[in-house]
């Protein structure tokens, strides 16, 4: 287990962390990726929205509604089986999967991260490195998000380089 200061997470809402403790509660398997994950990994930069991918199967959608809203339509929550869907709770996006990239590899590979009395796991760096290739060459990918995925991989293949 890999255990990091509590600087990369240091600026997180208290929805955010609220949402974590929830599904870390109902054993939720998710996977921190995007801003929150660049921080783990060293790059100190703002960030405004936890990012997490979500392992896509029928139980752990059915702990994720349990966990954020036990009285709502378990319909709703299916969309989550389907490629590429995204659900924003709060200033979290909880996303189905990640383009071109697999969760069990991602899961595998994964660092620890200390929260509180459990552990998160946090996206790798060559997984984080690709999913931030592949978010650069995407479409349909804002001009703003782009330039921040380009410094962040800049950051990221320095590492290897160090």
């Amino acid at each position: 287990m890999t255990a990091r200061a509590l600087i990369p997470f240091d600026i997180m809402s208290g929805e955010q962390t609220l949402l974590l403790q929830k599904l870390l509660s109902k054993q939720v398997r998710f996977i921190v990726v995007g801003g929150y994950a660049v921080r783990y990994h060293g790059y100190l930069r703002a960030t405004e929205d936890l990012d997490l991918v979500i392992e896509q199967t029928t139980e752990n959608i059915s702990r994720l509604r349990e966990a954020l809203a036990p009285d709502s339509p378990e319909g709703e929550w299916g969309q989550l089986l389907l490629p590429e869907k995204k659900l924003r709770w709060w200033d979290v996006e909880i996303f189905s999967a990640m383009r071109g990239l697999d969760y069990r590899d991602m899961d595998r590979s994964a660092e620890f991260f200390a929260f509180f009395d459990s552990s998160i796991r946090v996206i790798s760096v060559s997984h984080l490195k690709a999913a931030k290739k592949l978010a650069i060459e995407a479409t349909d990918r804002d001009e703003k998000k782009r330039s921040q995925d380009k410094d962040d991989l800049e950051y990221l293949e320095e590492l290897r380089n160090a």
